[in-house]
């Protein structure tokens, strides 16, 4: 191969000189020569190895086929040769005819000195790329970051600008003019892009760091705390890139593709996370992790025989049984066979040591059949491998509730909100827990604090609010009526249009003899387009009480006016009549 190369190699070498006078960048001392060699780290890259050597012979055979050149540039490129890469662009940036051709050529050009750190050749190829066109706004929000990162604030605030003006919600761009706020001390104007890129993109975890930040400058503390808690559970996709795209197809190291395909899992984005899946596959057909991977998605997508066959095969091929088995076991419940499921949770135990994962989906299958001592016992074996596994503490909690081991339940939930103490989902799910067994008091601190880390979290407050609800029952049940009222009041501080709240208290009130409290509560109700001829009734009744007849007839009018053929309840429109004819 080397004989047949030594032609292209002397006439590379010219262009390559010719190609750097012209453009003043030096992106790379890799000489041709070597570029032109086989990568020593091939070698354990088969299919990557395949691919080089097919452009090699290629320009052996031609040494001028741009196409081919073209080709192993973007083969070094995507698979992190990058060297060799940057070898090559300035050549085939030269030999392009058009403004967006050689634009894209820069483009990818950044991108590979990038992965170098070689700030100022990056700087200087994206200056190239948004010269020769203008028209595509990642390449000057790019080219801002560059410059920022140089300390030239003015310039990199003009590009993010421009971008924007492109397209209003790239968010690169809008983070960056947010970064030189701050950096100027222009906390509001920071604030104000922050929250617009934060109503498109309310995942942007960079951007809830910098709010974050900024916040504590503006010393509102509350606002770091609740962000925080978001910040905790963000995620961000990755940036939709077009001019980055034509790199897929070249990649043919998995370990780089398994990243990709990761970050598009992570947020839910199975086709684009597939199509990387796809590439995996085909370069590594016998590697057990990548059925495992394809087996989660058809589970997300809810094709849970689909799953179930790729787990097996996964286990089949010597996957990690600790990951694979509990997945399978997860397929096969999920998918209407929960005998088979137990079948394999006890095989998979037997087959390999013990996983406390393993053993809460058995617990859960137990637990779906109400062996509830049998799940009890196999909860106790996953909590001494892992007494820390807020799942296994949640479900074991569920069991001792059942089983009347009340103690030894709240000392689980008293770790979940321990373990967990930022996340709302967790804490709901242990308050659940203890209102389930009628423990309304011990829910309300961890709904309190569900609804503080979250605030405005339907879950929370709805459970919240019924909770205060259940407490005033009881205490009214139990003849304190203030108390109860006290009761009633909380869970409408949390929410104050709470129909069933609204109703319990008007009630109360009344039978406290407190009708104008009583009026103004049902008031509240009418007010909030909660009316029927019950309610106007008995909102009439308490007008009448507090000595406002003419309202009170009125209001009864509308009642019996509100009155269909089928009146509900029966005996309505004669106690109306009769108050109206009194």
């Amino acid at each position: 191969m080397n004989t047949k190369l030594s032609g292209f190699s002397f006439v590379a070498v010219a262009l390559w000189g010719a190609s750097v006078a012209s453009t003043g960048l030096q992106a790379s001392e890799i000489s041709f020569k070597v570029a032109l060699s086989l990568p020593e780290r091939v070698d354990g890259l088969p299919a990557l190895r395949s691919q080089v050597e097919r452009r090699l012979d290629l320009l052996g055979e031609n040494p001028l086929d741009e196409n081919a050149v073209r080709e192993l540039t973007y083969l070094y490129h995507a698979n992190g040769f990058v060297d060799r890469a940057s070898a090559f662009y300035d050549w085939l940036i030269e030999r392009s005819e058009t403004g967006e051709k050689r634009a894209r050529l820069s483009y990818l050009a950044a991108d590979a000195v990038k992965e170098k750190g070689e700030l100022v050749a990056v700087e200087q190829y994206l200056e190239m790329s948004t010269s020769d066109f203008r028209q595509y706004p990642l390449a000057l929000a790019r080219l801002g970051e560059a410059e920022m990162k140089s300390g030239d604030l003015e310039e990199a605030e003009a590009h993010f600008r421009a971008a924007i003006s492109q397209d209003e919600k790239v968010s690169m761009a809008r983070l960056g003019i947010s970064r030189i706020h701050e950096t100027r001390g222009e906390l509001a104007a920071a604030m104000w892009e922050l929250e617009t890129l934060l109503s498109y993109e309310p995942d942007n975890y960079n951007a809830q760091a910098l709010m974050m930040r900024v916040l504590a400058q503006l010393k509102e503390d509350d606002q770091v705390f609740d962000l925080g808690s978001a910040f905790s559970r963000s995620r961000m996709p990755p940036v939709e890139d077009p001019w980055l795209e034509v790199l897929r197809d070249y990649m043919f190291d998995p370990q780089r593709l398994d990243f990709i395909f990761l970050d598009y899992f992570t947020v839910g984005d199975y086709k684009r996370a597939l199509s990387y899946l796809d590439r995996m596959q085909e370069i590594d057909p016998e590697n057990a992790r990548f059925y495992r991977y394809r087996g989660t998605v058809f589970m997300e997508e809810g094709q849970f025989d689909q799953a179930s066959i790729h787990f097996r095969k996964g286990i089949e091929l010597g996957g990690d049984n600790a990951e694979s088995y509990p997945l399978l076991v997860q397929s096969l419940s999920r998918g209407g066979a929960p005998d088979e499921a137990e079948a394999v949770a006890r095989k998979g135990l037997q087959d390999s040591e013990p996983s406390a994962v393993l053993l809460l989906e058995l617990a859960r299958l137990l637990v779906d059949r109400k062996a509830y001592a049998d799940a009890r016992e196999t909860l106790s074996e996953a909590h001494e491998i892992q007494p820390y596994d807020v799942e296994v503490l949640l479900l074991r909690a569920r069991v001792s509730m059942w089983l009347d081991s009340r103690e030894e339940a709240k000392r689980s939930l008293a770790m979940v909100r321990q373990l967990a103490p930022s996340d709302p989902e967790k804490l709901v799910r242990a308050a659940l827990v203890h209102m389930e067994a009628g423990s309304f008091v011990d829910a309300l601190p961890l709904l309190e604090r569900a609804v503080k880390v979250k605030p405005g979290y339907k879950d929370g407050v709805e459970l919240l609010v019924d909770a205060h609800l259940q407490i005033g029952g009881k205490l009214l049940a139990a003849g304190d009526r203030e108390a109860a009222l006290a009761s009633f009041d909380r869970s409408l501080e949390v929410m104050p249009i709470s129909i069933e709240t609204l109703m319990k208290k008007s009630q109360l009130l009344i039978s406290m003899n407190r009708f104008q409290d009583a009026e103004r509560t049902m008031r509240q109700l009418i007010l909030n387009g909660v009316v029927n001829p019950t309610i106007l009734l008995i909102y009439g009744d308490l007008l009448y009480k507090n000595g406002r007849p003419d309202e009170a007839r009125s209001t009864w009018q509308r009642a019996l006016d509100g009155l269909g053929k089928n009146e509900q309840p029966k005996g309505l429109r004669a106690n109306l009549l009769k108050r109206l004819n009194s």
